[in-house]
């Protein structure tokens, strides 16, 4: 009788060290994971602050590309005018041309022709001015003014009927709380690196196509140029 006994408390004494081993393995490992999300989310501030960086970058790069349209329509305008001016000059040493007396078969008095409108036109009467009145909807829906509002305990148990929680469950609890914090705010990290990604990449789509129009302006001044100084 007392030999097992004592075999009885040599095995709770085991199974306490085997469980006191088993928790601290398993705080381990949660300590290991939250470092981890906390290296990661260092990754994924630092991760959107040098896409924030870019995204300024390429508002810069957009109004660059801005300012040289500008400057093309400038340089247009003072191409137009210089193809007008270059072409009144070469005009002026030209022979011109022989006057023809077409004018004088215009009717000076076909401009003055009598417009007078009528005033009082056929009015229309038979207008689409239906206005079906919309039959109200009585489908009210039934408000709900509930009065039993059913509480939901967290910790299981009733008020300080189970035992209190051991230094290993809170331990527990608190970095499971912590890792929780550090996960949520990761997820939203990503989200908001992806709509950045988008954002940038509707971007450089944008600036292309003002690149393109860009360079579109430029090779045709360019043309026009080269016309100018042949005449």
């Amino acid at each position: 009788m007392h030999h097992n006994r004592r075999r009885e408390v040599e095995n709770y004494t085991q199974l306490r060290a085997s469980r006191k081993e088993l928790e601290d393995a398993s705080l381990a490992s949660l300590q290991s994971s939250i470092r981890t999300a906390a290296e990661t989310t260092q990754t994924a501030d630092a991760t959107a602050s040098r896409l924030n960086e870019q995204t300024d970058q390429l508002h810069r790069v957009r109004d660059t590309a801005d300012d040289i349209s500008h400057n093309l329509d400038t340089s247009q305008h003072i191409l137009n005018g210089m193809k007008s001016w270059w072409g009144s000059m070469t005009n002026a040493f030209k022979k011109p041309p022989q006057r023809t007396d077409s004018h004088s078969n215009k009717d000076p008095n076909a401009a003055k022709k009598d417009t007078t409108a009528t005033s009082g036109g056929s009015r229309d009467k038979g207008g689409a001015k239906t206005a079906s009145p919309n039959p109200a909807a009585a489908a009210q829906g039934g408000r709900l003014s509930g009065g039993d509002a059913s509480g939901v305990g967290g910790g299981g148990g009733g008020g300080g009927s189970g035992p209190p929680k051991s230094a290993f469950d809170q331990q527990l609890d608190q970095g499971l709380g912590q890792l929780e914090t550090l996960l949520e705010g990761l997820h939203d990290r990503s989200k908001e690196i992806n709509r950045t990604l988008n954002n940038q990449n509707q971007m450089i789509g944008d600036i292309h196509d003002r690149v393109d129009r860009n360079n579109a302006k430029m090779d045709k001044q360019r043309k026009e140029i080269k016309q100018i100084l042949k005449r």
